[in-house]
């Protein structure tokens, strides 16, 4: 669902992190990198390039 909203929003991550229950932004950015290999936010961008 992160990745959803990443890709297909334009909402602050923070309200993304809320979105999929984290309450902690590090914890969220930690298990997003380990998953993915990138931040929230190199992520999104990356999905923007295509």
């Amino acid at each position: 669902m992160a990745c959803d909203l990443l890709m297909n929003t334009d909402l602050p991550i923070s309200q993304i992190i809320e979105r999929v229950g984290y309450d902690n932004q590090a914890n969220f950015n930690r298990q997003f990198k380990a998953y993915r290999e990138l931040t929230p936010t190199a992520y999104r961008e990356a999905m923007q390039r295509g």
